[in-house]
This record gives C-alpha cells, structure tokens and sequence, in this order.
C-alpha cells in the first residue's frame, strides 16, 4: 500500500541519526513537553495506522473469499434445475450477503486509515517544524526526561 511506504519513509526521517547529533534550536520545558507529546501521538498514529492495515488486508480476504464461492456457486446455478438450483441460489445469495458485510467493513476501516493517516501527517508537520533540530538545556532535560523514552531518546 502507498500509506506503508509513506510511513516507512516519516519513520525513517524520524528515527536518522541526524536528529540526534544536529541540535540548532534550543527548546524551553513546555516545548520540550510539547514535543515529547507529538513524538508519542506519531507513534500512537502509526499504531493504529498499521493496525487498521492489517484490518483492511483481512477484511478483503474475507470479501474476496466469499466472492470465490459465489463465482463457483454462479457457475453450479447456471447447470443445475430445480430445488438443486434453489438451495443453491440460496447459498449463493447468503454468499454474497457475507461478502457485503466485509466489503463494509473495509469500507469503514479505510475511511478510518486514511483519517488516521491525516492526523499522522498534520501532527508529523507541527513536529517537523518544532522539535527536529532542537537541543535543550541539561536541567530540562533531566527533569523532563527522567526515566521517558521516545523523544528523549534524541538527547542521550
């Protein structure tokens, strides 16, 4: 999917070593806060984002399940007569009412992923523009940061 790579490549940014080493911008306690927030609300994002994906794969395995056996049971319907033909159009007709209920549910969890992923790219904006190339104060730091990881992790 597009939105792995996406991430793949924001994770990728997040976690370079540059961060770590160029430190321009000396940051106040509240922004050092502020920023640990956004580094964790990515992370939270990116969570839900990768759980939602998995969703989407398996909800369309399912649909596409379901679509399998319908073009089976079309097939079996169109050289079958009688009560044979009607079990079967049946079974087919409560194929393809499973079927829908996931292709539903994809439909709602991609809505959901690509909200996510809209949240994740807004937050990943203010945090770009905030926090990266940042360095605090070692009294911040150690109040802050005592015993968090995450973002902190940039400082040690």
């Amino acid at each position: 999917m597009k939105t792995e790579i996406v991430v793949a490549i924001v994770m990728a940014i997040l976690l370079s070593p540059s961060l770590s080493v160029a430190q321009n911008t000396s940051i106040s306690k509240s922004e050092l806060k502020k920023c640990i927030n956004y580094y964790d609300k990515l992370e939270e994002k990116e969570g839900n984002i990768n759980r939602l994906e998995s969703v989407l794969d398996e909800a369309e395995a399912m649909a596409n399940s379901f679509g399998r056996k319908m073009k089976y049971l079309r097939s079996q319907i169109s050289t079958t007569i009688g009560a044979k033909r009607n079990n079967l159009i049946n079974e087919y007709n409560k194929q393809k009412h499973n079927r829908n209920k996931f292709v539903h549910v994809y439909n709602l969890a991609l809505d959901k992923h690509e909200k996510r992923v809209e949240q994740y790219n807004r937050i990943l904006g203010t945090y770009q523009s905030r926090c990266e190339n940042v360095s605090v104060s070692k009294a911040d730091f150690e109040e802050v940061c005592r015993g968090k990881v995450g973002f902190c992790d940039v400082f040690r």
